[in-house]
């Protein structure tokens, strides 16, 4: 049986048997993150959670805003990108990085040629894409 957590179980396999190494536990926590996605924080998005985003995304926001939020700043999506916001003109244009996912190397350039003119603007571009990249129609 899988185990969620949901099921308010602990991951580690019934019976005493023990997971195998690192690899077969992250399997199980992937699959707990998809479950999680799917069953609990996937149906929360709607055109007004969005727009809500939209017209604050720095501020005090619904529990259901707030639950994705913290969802997608858990980093569920190991294989995909990791953005930033990088300032270009100081405190006039924002930019979109790639974060290279290992520390001490160099964030990566602009990742398209959009600016931004203010951090609300560029944080929601952002929002939109890790909807897009968790497959999201936005």
């Amino acid at each position: 049986m899988t185990k969620h957590i949901d099921d308010r179980e602990a991951l580690q396999p019934s019976g005493g048997e023990r997971y195998e190494g690192t690899a077969q536990l992250a399997a199980v926590l992937e699959e707990n993150t998809h479950y999680i996605w799917e069953h609990h924080i996937r149906p929360l998005i709607t055109p007004s959670l969005i727009q809500e985003h939209a017209e604050d995304p720095l501020g005090r926001h619904t529990p259901a805003l707030d639950m994705l939020l913290s969802f997608l700043r858990s980093d569920p999506m190991r294989g995909k990108p990791q953005y930033v916001i990088m300032c270009t003109v100081p405190a006039t244009e924002w930019v979109i990085g790639e974060h290279p996912r290992r520390r001490g190397e160099i964030i990566l350039s602009a990742v398209d040629s959009e600016r931004y003119a203010s951090v609300d603007a560029a944080e929601h571009a952002i929002f939109l894409r890790r909807l897009r990249d968790l497959g999201v129609d936005v």
